[in-house]
């Protein structure tokens, strides 16, 4: 969120702080404060401010005295008046005091700082309630005075157990959730011991096959050769059940309390459902079996180099027009203010989203800038979608055409005409180029 002028930024304040004291009556969860007592149902909302300590403007003679000097300015914020006030305040009032017409040139940030309290029920195996603190941090930032104020929130969130726990759920669920999770780590690790061991009988034959050829035919297979006498597809399970394996060890130790984290969930949740996409591209290798479906995985897979190599090139153009857009239009758009907003943009307009907003929201002056956006942008969205996403579609389109057309008659290479017992017509072929 931005805000543009000195009253919207005193309304913002002022709406932190109202919402700060009405916190209860009006959140949808049951929060609360860090630190309360009957006497002082919360604690008092403190606002600091960082300013330099001396400044100058004068805009009509384009001059500016800035001192290297700051200075923290730090005050309270009563829920009904400060020492500042007589009777009455309204929050506007108090904030008015520190952020004014004078003093707003000065600042650099205004920060809030306050902490919350709540609870966590866990939506999956609802083993305990969980305590939960919010550390909060609402910054309004104002270093570069360019007119516009960005309000940014960070919140850093510390599990804990209660004192009190709901031990009424542990039994049912325990059974129902645990025991399945046990039962799964079982199984998988199983699945991936049995896969570890067919990748190291698979190289322990690719090695005997390798020394085979080159004591008997004199023929040393390449490392093209020797990857084609391994199943490929075992490293992808063995990555993705070890994935499995991790993510529930991690899960059994939320549920038991011998870990406690927010994060720690987030990034459980982030290695299982790694785990279940490779799981699933897992099953892939049971269609390699059929011609029918094996030409397209064939497909993907001698794309992939033209594909890449392609990609590079457009990589290099992308990040041209992104410097472009985020140097020249980033002080006037606001699509385009750093380099990842100015990023999601681009791929955004790649992909068709958008548009029209983006151009509507160009402001028409300067009028220099306002014709440079456009010719920037119709330039940007004519050459990639049009041209570098066609040729992408191309180079996949032409090598399945490819396939598809030399399928049956195609080269398999030395081990299969080898497994099909043409080796007497190799040895003919080889004393042929002798």
């Amino acid at each position: 969120m931005t805000v543009y002028t000195l009253d919207d930024l005193i309304s913002q304040l002022a709406h932190v702080a109202d919402t700060y004291y009405n916190l209860k009556s009006i959140a949808l969860a049951p929060y609360d404060y860090s630190m309360n007592t009957p006497q002082h149902p919360a604690p008092v909302l403190w606002v600091e401010i960082l300013e330099y300590e001396n400044i100058s403007v004068d805009p009509s003679e384009h001059k500016i005295s800035v001192s290297s000097q700051e200075r923290h300015v730090k005050f309270p914020v009563y829920p009904t008046r400060n020492d500042s006030c007589i009777t009455n305040c309204t929050y506007e009032s108090i904030f008015k005091v520190y952020v004014n017409q004078d003093t707003i040139t000065k600042i650099k940030t205004i920060t809030i700082p306050f902490r919350l309290t709540s609870f966590y029920i866990d939506q999956l195996e609802t083993l305990y309630v969980s305590c939960v603190t919010f550390d909060i941090q609402i910054l309004f930032k104002n270093d570069i005075n360019n007119g516009l104020i960005p309000i940014t929130v960070a919140v850093d969130t510390t599990m804990s157990s209660c004192e009190e726990k709901n031990e009424h759920f542990v039994g049912e669920v325990l059974r129902q959730f645990v025991v399945l999770d046990i039962f799964v780590l079982l199984v998988v690790s199983t699945y991936t011991l049995l896969s570890v061991k067919s990748i190291i009988t698979s190289a322990s034959l690719t090695r005997q096959a390798s020394k085979f050829f080159q004591t008997n035919y004199g023929h040393k297979l390449s490392w093209r050769q020797k990857l084609s006498l391994q199943n490929l597809w075992f490293y992808g399970v063995v990555f993705g059940n070890l994935l499995v394996v991790i993510g529930t060890i991690i899960k059994i130790s939320i549920a038991f309390k011998i870990v406690l984290s927010i994060n720690l969930e987030d990034i459980t949740t982030i290695i299982l459902g790694l785990a279940v996409f490779f799981q699933w591209c897992g099953l892939l290798r049971f269609l390699s079996y059929f011609d029918t479906y094996n030409i397209l995985l064939l497909t993907l897979k001698l794309s992939i180099p033209s594909v890449l190599r392609f990609a590079v090139c457009a990589g290099v153009l992308y990040v041209a027009f992104l410097l472009l857009g985020w140097l020249i239009l980033g002080p006037y758009h606001e699509k385009f203010t750093d380099l990842t907003i100015t990023s999601e943009c681009l791929f955004s307009l790649l992909n068709g989203d958008d548009m029209f907003a983006t151009y509507k929201e160009m402001p028409t002056t300067p009028v220099a800038v306002w014709i440079f956006s456009k010719v920037y942008l119709y330039i940007f969205i004519s050459l990639f979608i049009y041209v570098v996403l066609s040729v992408f579609i191309g180079l996949i389109s032409d090598t399945y055409e490819t396939l598809n057309e030399h399928w049956y008659s195609r080269s398999k290479g030395f081990l299969h005409e080898f497994a099909l017992g043409g080796m007497a017509r190799w040895k003919r072929k080889r004393r042929a180029l002798r």
